[in-house]
C-alpha cells in the first residue's frame, strides 16, 4: 500500500514523513492519558469537592498588599512615633517591589516612609523619596516643608531656616513654618532673634496659648521676669483653670520682688494655684506659698523698725500680718505631713523650720 502512494520506506518499515501507527506509539512506550469531563487524569486522585479552595497567588500577593497599605494607614492615623520602624520597613519592601505605582494614596505613603526615615536617621532613603516628592509636586509648600525637615535633620539649621522663610513669605498663615523656625533659632543660640519672631507671630495669633508658654520661657532665660509675667498673663487668660500657669505666674512676680504689693500678687497666685489643684500634689505651689509669706514677713519686719523708708506716690498696701502667719503654717503643715521617699522628711523638716514665722 505504501508502494502505491510511492512513498520511501524506512529500514523500520515506516513511511518517511508519515505519522507511526497507534500500535507503533504504544509500542514506544508512550501512552495517552486519558481525561475525564472535570480535566482530572484518569486515574490520578481527585479532591475533596467540599475542601475550601486555597486562593491562587495573585490573590495572595494582592492580600499581602492590602494588609500592608491598611497597617501603613492605621501608623498615619495614629499619629504614634513608637511605630515609625515597622511603617519604614513596610513601605520599603512595597517601594523595592514598585507595588505602589502612582495611585494618589502611594504619595502619602511615601511622605510617611520619608519622615520614618528621617526619624532612623535613614537619611539616603528619605533623599531619594523627597526627590521624588518634588519631582511629582514642585510648586507644593508642604514638599518644601518637607525639604526644611530634611535639613534639620542633616544637621543644616540655617538652610532650614532659610526654607521656612521662605514658606512665611508664601502664606503669612503657615503657622507649622513660623514654630519650625523659631524652634531652630533658640536651638541655634540666638534667643533674641527668636524672641522677635515669636512676637511677630503673636501680634496676628493671639489665642496661641503654646506660643505665649515659649516666648515666657525665652524671656525667661534671657533674664526679662515683667515681660515673662505679661505672657503668663496671657497664658492664664487663654486657660484659666491650669494650676501650673498660676504658679508660674506667681514664681515670675517674686522673682520680680521690689515691693511688698508685688509679694501679695505672688501669694494670691500661689493660693489660687491650690484652689485649682489642692494639696502635697502641687507642692510646687506650697513651697512658693510659704517663700513668699517668709518674704512678705520680712516686709512687715522692715516696716516695723524706725528705718527711714523713701517716699512714694503710692500708699503701702495693708497687711494682716496674722493672715500671712496662718498661711505660712499651713503650708508647711502640707508639706512636713505628706508621702515622701525615705530619708526625705528630715530634709523637709529642716527646710520648713527655716521657713516659719510663727
Amino acid at each position: 500500500r505504501q508502494q502505491r502512494r510511492g512513498a520511501a520506506t524506512t529500514p523500520g518499515g515506516t513511511a518517511a514523513g508519515a505519522l507511526p501507527s497507534t500500535r507503533a506509539h504504544t509500542r514506544a512506550g508512550h501512552r495517552r492519558r486519558i481525561c475525564d469531563s472535570r480535566g482530572h487524569v484518569a486515574g490520578s486522585v481527585r479532591p475533596d469537592p467540599r475542601a475550601p479552595r486555597q486562593p491562587s497567588a495573585s490573590l495572595r500577593r494582592c492580600t499581602r498588599f492590602s494588609f500592608a497599605m491598611d497597617k501603613l494607614k492605621a501608623a498615619r492615623r495614629s499619629g504614634d512615633r513608637s511605630a515609625q520602624p515597622a511603617a519604614f520597613a513596610t513601605g520599603v519592601e512595597l517601594l523595592r517591589k514598585r507595588a505602589l505605582g502612582n495611585a494618589a494614596e502611594s504619595w502619602d505613603v511615601r511622605e510617611q516612609v520619608f519622615l520614618a526615615a528621617l526619624d532612623l536617621h535613614e537619611l539616603e532613603v528619605a533623599e531619594s523619596l523627597l526627590k521624588e516628592l518634588e519631582t511629582q509636586f514642585p510648586e507644593s509648600q508642604r514638599v518644601m516643608r518637607l525639604r526644611g525637615h530634611f535639613y534639620e535633620a542633616s544637621a543644616q539649621p540655617q538652610e532650614a531656616i532659610k526654607v521656612y522663610a521662605q514658606l512665611a513669605k508664601l502664606s503669612a498663615t503657615n503657622v507649622i513654618a513660623t514654630k519650625r523656625k523659631v524652634s531652630l533659632l533658640q536651638a541655634s543660640n540666638k534667643p533674641i532673634e527668636a524672641i522677635k519672631e515669636l512676637s511677630t507671630y503673636l501680634d496676628t495669633y493671639q489665642a496661641d496659648p503654646e506660643a505665649w508658654k515659649h516666648l515666657a520661657l525665652l524671656y525667661v532665660q534671657a533674664g526679662s521676669f515683667r515681660n515673662a509675667a505679661f505672657c503668663l498673663e496671657e497664658v492664664i487668660l487663654c486657660n484659666p483653670h491650669s494650676f501650673l500657669s498660676f504658679a508660674a505666674y506667681a514664681e515670675c512676680l517674686f522673682t520680680v520682688g521690689g515691693d511688698v504689693g508685688t509679694m501679695l500678687d505672688a501669694r494670691r497666685n500661689f493660693c489660687q494655684s491650690l484652689v485649682k489643684k489642692a494639696g502635697p500634689a502641687n507642692a510646687r505651689a506650697l513651697w512658693g506659698l510659704a517663700v513668699t509669706t517668709k518674704a512678705i514677713q520680712g516686709y512687715l519686719d522692715e516696716a516695723a523698725s524706725n528705718k527711714p523708708k523713701p517716699k512714694t506716690k503710692e500708699a503701702a498696701p495693708v497687711v494682716d500680718e496674722e493672715e500671712n502667719k496662718r498661711l505660712s503654717a499651713k503650708a508647711l503643715d502640707e508639706l512636713c505631713n505628706a508621702r515622701m521617699a525615705p530619708g526625705m522628711d528630715a530634709i523637709v523638716k529642716a527646710a520648713a523650720k527655716k521657713l516659719s514665722i510663727a
